[in-house]
């Protein structure tokens, strides 16, 4: 594909990223070992960002399975790039040499009222009509598992679909397995896709928007990525030997996480006046010894969403394609969205699930 570009300028790469969280990165490691040159460019340290921010977990069931208002093919979509991340950890351990933390699971989902036990009930439900069976052990049999569960607890559930990574080591890994591939960074703002002349965006054949938002994007052009919003999220941590864990807890929004000697406690989904204090509160109910842990540590990022909470997969313009909008399942996404971006950029492949995925389906929006 090299050759010449717009004004006659030698091309510096066969597809050029915006973006360089786990997305952009993803998709980069992906075309790179199919053999394309690939440069990404991100104004930010490709190992930050909402990437960086997230709490590294893997987990269809207990996201996609149980969102009301979520894409109807969001769990499948979710599944399928579950079962990607064994594979993928090691390929990106053995390119990179470092460690990414996977666990494959199982989560334990907890209840500490009727409403989140209903949450519990209709997981289960939608997992096993696809064949996946969770167990629903007694209170005593859960307590075994987490001897932290609160004595509000309800009812639980033990996801066997859903696991963690380490996702900051996982940025790490990509960004060490892209630059021995090949991708080249460069630390620039795009200010946005600027409609079919693209006369703002890198010179390159083919363009991939996998940033959070096209700030500067043109409604007539590219009407689906104005269907994006930015839901704000923070998180507290504490030292693991005052709250120690050993599986990931679910229970409602909020969860627990163990990474790195930290248990991490999120993630606000709207706008609260004291979040630290919010999610503190939160685990108390689901957890023991909150009320006398010391916060440790927080921090907080923003996530690209769209209105059915999946993301946007596909062309927006000419020669222009974007894979963003993944909400709170960005890590999980990463394998599965790669090889799809992959194969409709290089070989014009689109399966049914991709397919359903496609921006088109909010080019009317406003």
């Amino acid at each position: 594909m090299i050759g010449k570009g717009k004004d006659g300028e030698p091309i510096a790469a066969d597809v050029a990223i915006i973006g360089a969280g786990i997305i952009g990165l993803s998709c980069a490691w992906e075309l790179a070992r199919r053999g394309v040159t690939v440069s990404i460019y991100d104004k930010d340290d490709p190992t930050r960002g909402a990437s960086w921010a997230a709490a590294g977990m893997i987990a269809p069931g207990y996201e996609a399975a149980s969102e009301d208002d979520a894409h109807p093919f969001l769990l499948e979509l979710c599944l399928a790039s579950a079962k990607l991340w064994p594979g993928f950890a090691n390929d990106l351990e053995d390119a990179s040499g470092i460690e990414v933390g996977f666990h494959p699971g199982p989560t334990i989902a907890v209840s500490t009222n009727p409403g989140q036990t209903r949450r519990l009930e209709k997981i289960r439900t939608s997992l096993g009509k696809r064949g996946i069976d969770c167990s629903a052990p007694p209170l005593d049999e859960l307590r075994e598992l987490e001897p932290l569960l609160s004595g509000g607890v309800q009812a639980g559930l033990v996801i066997p679909t859903d696991g963690r990574v380490n996702n900051r080591l996982v940025l790490e890994a990509l960004a060490s397995a892209c630059k021995k591939a090949g991708v080249v960074f460069h630390r620039e703002h795009v200010p946005g896709i600027a409609g079919t002349s693209r006369a703002s965006l890198p010179n390159a054949p083919l363009i991939l928007w996998a940033g959070g938002f096209a700030d500067s994007a043109s409604p007539e052009a590219l009407p689906a990525l104005e269907a994006m919003y930015g839901v704000r999220g923070e998180m507290i941590a504490f030292d693991h030997k005052d709250i120690a864990i050993h599986h990931v807890i679910r229970c409602g929004k909020e969860y627990a996480v163990p990474r790195n000697g930290q248990t991490l406690i999120g993630a606000t989904t709207k706008e609260e006046a004291d979040p630290q204090s919010y999610l503190k509160a939160a685990a108390t109910m689901f957890l023991q010894g909150v009320d006398n842990a010391s916060i440790i540590d927080s921090w907080g990022g923003c996530r690209p969403a769209t209105p059915d909470h999946a993301p946007l997969l596909g062309k927006v313009a000419t020669s222009t394609f974007a894979a963003t909008g993944h909400y709170r399942n960005g890590i999980l996404l990463a394998p599965i969205t790669a090889q799809i971006m992959a194969d409709m950029i290089l070989d014009n492949k689109v399966s049914e699930l991709a397919a359903a995925f496609s921006p088109d389906r909010f080019a009317t929006v406003s």
